[in-house]
């Protein structure tokens, strides 16, 4: 309903569009700069317009409003249809739908667009922060809805209510989280923006790496219930690449499944959180034994999802801290091949140290010294790499990243006909004290080589940590020149809690990240392991659906008893209020004044005004009175007793 006096309607207009404000709150970060602007100005304009009682704008300028905005939104996406852009048409919407606002049925086609906006916010995240902002949003608008349906109403008693129906109805939510079936997967096929993505793809160049460093999104979270490795134990592994076409390096689509179990020590078992990233790559401890059904381990000893990762999971590794791969497989002699020509000089370096070194083990050495005898240095402005990109680097530039390392040295390997390959993934993390794991992000981004001896297996060889030594111990930053870091690493250091904002920062995300595990990570594994507990066995659909339906039965049940109460309240002899609502409407039919099936008091006071103005008043007294005394609940036998008098005084036939 909405506020009968003209002087209020403005006010509750006012709440219409705060509503819709609050609700795209969360939408702003992810929206164009321009559509954060248009927002601004119209929502500027619908204020400063109510103030100064401006007319709404025509139907025209509605129309080519939003012909601009969805040429704009069509321009700025690039014609592709994405979560952006539903995002960017939904905050047009909210822009120009309080520019049509003229009955009581817009009013609540409005609300009912701000409950939308909020749902969306989950598409972009599910934090903590996000869930909570929506309760807070979803609060607000019930209180909006209140007001607009209870004329004459304090904003202040509006809220009250909104809260106190927010608090009678999170004990169901809390049911129907728990019980209601988990939908495997992401419902809309939508992954979450805020989330992480690995930067990590099938084609490994030159500047890859380097330029995660900018990013510091959460890649991963890792929990060890026992023991924690060392540092320079923290290679995280995630994708092999095998294949080189003289300047890039490709992923082996060939690997077969892992069969034969591999010899190790150091056994070590441990959770991983990881964030979506559109990839079915997972990563573990260098190296993987054993996962879980759902993850295959491949020949390369990489894991891999059977399906795109679209939202977080988590899952269990056992991971051998040393190892021995075995015998080399046949499928694996693309790692000794090279491109027929191209880097000449590097393939003569390799070529003069074979003739010296008859042991592979001591070629490596020779290789690795080379690192080390000359002016090489990290960095994450290398200079960009000529044609031949490994002469390049070897004998001019000498400055790059872990990339331009493993890249040359498994060059090397190879041309001294040593099977090698890169090894892509993380290296190290940083540890959350008051959770008590470890946290990866994407500027942990790492590449090394691996090397095929006889007696070892496949064995990792990590040129970078000569080159800059304190990559391991101090994180992405060891080893950069200050000149280098990125604004995302200066100043950071979380060796120790050495501020508030550090302690603040840490306690934050292990709150955060509780709740991803309890929120996001409830799936059907987590529903399905809590109905055992409670000593139900639901293998079967049917058993589950017959669960579904108890559940939907129950609270059907419940709802039937509070509605029955609350009419047992409210009919209590004859409905009087009704019948002089009834009476005052038949007078208006006898001049004209037809009220339909469907319109509310607002709107048919809103009627009568426009038709009859000399009897509004009268009217608006007898429709405010019948509101207050019908919806808001607040009301005595005096009142009762006054709306009769005022319909039996009403006479529209004699006033007209």
């Amino acid at each position: 309903m909405t506020m009968i006096k003209p002087e209020n309607e403005s006010r509750e207009m006012g709440y219409l569009i705060g509503a819709l404000v609050v609700a795209l709150v969360p939408h702003i970060p992810s929206l164009p700069i321009w559509i954060n602007t248009w927002c601004f100005l119209a929502f500027g304009y619908m204020i400063l317009s109510l103030r100064k009682k401006w007319r709404q704008p025509p139907r025209w300028i509605r129309i080519v409003l939003t012909c601009i905005g969805i040429a704009g939104i069509l321009s700025s996406s690039g014609h592709q249809i994405g979560s952006s852009t539903y995002q960017s048409l939904l905050a047009i919407m909210a822009t120009l739908k309080p520019l049509e606002i003229r009955s009581h049925r817009d009013k609540m086609i409005t609300l009912f667009f701000a409950y939308f906006i909020m749902i969306t916010s989950l598409f972009q995240s599910e934090s903590l922060l996000i869930s909570l902002y929506m309760f807070f949003s979803v609060f607000v608008t019930t209180a909006v809805l209140i007001q607009v349906n209870h004329p004459g109403n304090r904003f202040p008693s509006s809220l009250r209510l909104s809260g106190k129906i927010l608090i009678q109805a999170f004990p169901l939510m809390v049911i129907l989280f728990l019980l209601f079936p988990r939908i495997e997967g992401s419902m809309w096929g939508i992954t979450p923006r805020s989330t992480a993505r690995s930067g990590f793809s099938d084609t490994l160049s030159p500047g890859n790496i380097s330029r995660l460093v900018l990013n510091s999104e959460i890649a991963f979270r890792a929990r060890f219930p026992e023991a924690r490795p060392k540092p320079d134990q923290l290679y995280w592994r995630g994708i092999v690449f095998s294949t080189f076409d003289g300047r890039n390096w490709k992923t082996d689509t060939g690997a077969p499944l892992r069969k034969n179990p591999v010899q190790g020590k150091q056994a070590m078992t441990y959770q991983i959180r990881l964030e979506a990233g559109r990839h079915p790559w997972l990563f573990a401890l260098d190296l993987p034994v054993s996962g879980q059904q759902d993850e295959i381990i491949l020949a390369d000893h990489t894991i891999r999802s059977g399906r795109n990762i679209v939202k977080p999971i988590q899952y269990q590794v056992t991971s051998y801290l040393t190892y021995n791969t075995g015998p080399m497989h046949s499928w694996e002699e693309i790692t000794r091949s090279l491109p027929e020509s191209g880097n000449q000089m590097a393939r003569a370096l390799a070529e003069k140290w074979r003739r010296e070194n008859s042991r592979p083990e001591l070629i490596i050495q020779r290789a690795l010294a080379y690192f080390t005898e000359n002016p090489f240095s990290y960095t994450l402005k290398p200079p960009i790499l000529k044609k031949q990109v490994i002469d390049d680097f070897l004998f001019r530039s000498r400055k790059g990243y872990c990339e331009h390392y493993a890249s040359a040295f498994a060059f090397l390997m190879r041309a001294a006909g040593i099977p090698s390959r890169i090894v892509a993934g993380y290296l190290g993390g940083e540890t959350n004290p008051y959770g008590d794991f470890l946290v990866i992000r994407q500027y942990h981004a790492h590449a090394w080589t691996e090397v095929w001896l006889d007696s070892r297996g496949w064995v990792r060889i990590d040129p970078t940590s000569l080159i800059a030594p304190d990559r391991i111990e101090l994180g992405p930053a060891g080893g950069l020149p200050a000149e280098d870091l990125p604004d995302n690493l200066l100043g950071r250091d979380f060796s120790e809690l050495t501020s508030f904002r550090n302690q603040f920062y840490f306690f934050w995300e292990a709150v955060n990240n509780q709740w991803d595990i309890w929120f996001s990570g409830y799936s059907h594994l987590e529903q399905k392991s809590f109905f055992e507990q409670l000593g139900l066995n639901l293998q079967s659909s049917w058993k589950r659906a017959a669960v579904l339906l108890l559940i939907l039965t129950i609270l059907a049940i419940a709802f039937l008893l509070f509605l029955m109460q609350k009419l047992h309240k409210t009919i209590v002899g004859p409905d009087i209020v009704q019948e002089a609502y009834e009476k005052f409407c038949a007078g208006l039919r006898q001049i004209g004044i037809i009220r339909k099936p469907d319109q509310g008091p607002a709107d048919f006071a809103a009627q009568i005004r426009s038709l009859k103005p000399d009897i509004a008043h009268q009217a608006d007294e007898i429709i405010t009175l019948y509101i207050r005394i019908r919806y808001m609940g607040k009301t005595t036998p005096e009142d009762e007793k006054r709306l009769q008098e005022l319909v039996n005084r009403f006479d529209p036939v004699r006033k007209t």
